[in-house]
């Protein structure tokens, strides 16, 4: 299949799949995969496939089967990976990531997307309860933010 079209049946699929999903900060849910995807770090259209795709099956209807028959493996296997399953513990689920390169660098925009919009989640126990999943996350997948990110995050955390 055509990767440019392979890449535009991603974008209508989480468009569709997303719709009406709001985020914990309240904004259109869409806004999440399409931010990951232009994350820079994120230079083919694999992993801009995946990033659109990283929290379908997940957080809606669709399955790895369905993701497997419209885009393939390779693309399969990444969702597969970096799609959390229920009752999971964090720690396995992190290590079936580091398994599938798609997957990881993908899980990594994402985190650094999620943490960069932590002030807007209204809750403070909501907003810290995320800010130390988002952080152990952080030194897991060995990320690093910037000074002045950092320090929020750790302030956040009580660190």
């Amino acid at each position: 299949m055509d990767p440019n079209y392979m890449f535009e049946k991603a974008l209508d699929l989480a468009k569709s799949a997303h719709r009406g999903q709001t985020s914990k900060d309240d904004t259109p849910f869409i806004i999440h995969p399409l931010t990951v995807m232009a994350d820079p770090s994120l230079t083919t259209l694999e992993l801009k496939i995946v990033a659109l795709l990283h929290d379908v099956v997940e957080d809606t209807f669709y399955s790895v089967a369905y993701i497997r028959d419209v885009y393939g493996d390779v693309i399969a296997d990444a969702i597969d990976a970096i799609s959390h399953k229920d009752n999971e513990p964090r720690i396995d689920y992190w290590h079936r990531v580091n398994e599938n390169t798609l997957a990881y660098l993908v899980k990594r925009a994402d985190i650094k997307h999620n943490v960069s919009r932590l002030n807007l989640v209204p809750n403070l126990k909501d907003r810290q309860r995320m800010a130390v999943k988002y952080k152990e996350a952080m030194k897991f997948f060995c990320i690093s933010l910037d000074p002045e990110a950092q320090t929020k995050l750790d302030l956040l955390v009580g660190e």
